[in-house]
């Protein structure tokens, strides 16, 4: 449908409306976290109206979610640049996945902590950070992938606060002309490590090989 944009409709809201607008992001935002359809949007308004939720009229179906979804996103990216913009220090985490074309894209998770919290405690934080597509699967291609994350958050100084960089143990990642080499001629202190979960998996598949093969060489 034709229908104006939300932020048009949400200005000067009575309280009522703005409670029924409200519900409706809240169904996004549910929609969204639990990685659903967008095309679910109708359904599940028709359920909470069974239950007697006051939904009001219009902005119920999958082109009113996208809408919903593009604001709520908005607001989470406002939310992180201001934490990244007061973080001193600042962590990636970066981890090869396919969408659903089965194009090849990066993910990233910035890791931070408030040291100025309310409760006088030290508060480490993992947020999603950006999900960028991979042009070149080699050290330079991977690189210019960062960059484009950190571009994406408006990071302009990320070259200042980055200090640690973790990844899986593809020589692409680790090795010392691989992306490596790059993070660490931009910021000589970081420490780049490899994933402990990798490492884990790895070394029990090696442990397990060797029984195999133990077990095999006795049997004859």
């Amino acid at each position: 449908s034709n229908c104006p944009p939300i932020i048009q409709l949400i200005q000067n809201l009575d309280t009522e409306t703005e409670a029924r607008v409200k519900r409706k992001f809240d169904i996004a935002f549910f929609i969204c976290k639990e990685n659903l359809s967008f095309l679910k949007m109708g359904s599940l308004c028709e359920l909470q109206t069974r239950h007697g939720v006051d939904l009001g009229e219009g902005y119920k179906n999958n082109q009113a979610c996208t809408e919903f979804a593009h604001y709520i996103a908005e607001d989470q990216l406002s939310i992180l640049k201001k934490v990244l913009a007061d973080a001193k220090f600042i962590s990636i985490q970066a981890d090869g996945s396919t969408d659903s074309g089965n194009s090849e894209n990066e993910l990233f998770l910035v890791v931070s902590f408030e040291a100025n919290s309310n409760d006088r405690k030290v508060h480490v934080r993992s947020r999603f950070l950006a999900v960028q597509e991979i042009k070149r699967a080699n050290a330079e291609g991977l690189f210019q992938c960062f960059k484009n994350a950190m571009s994406h958050v408006g990071i302009s100084d990320w070259e200042t606060k980055v200090i640690g960089f973790g990844c899986d143990g593809t020589n692409a990642n680790i090795a010392a002309g691989g992306l490596r080499g790059h993070l660490e001629e931009s910021m000589p202190w970081i420490v780049v490590f490899w994933c402990l979960s990798h490492r884990l998996e790895l070394a029990l598949k090696d442990a397990i090989k060797k029984i195999i093969t133990r077990s095999v060489h006795f049997d004859f």
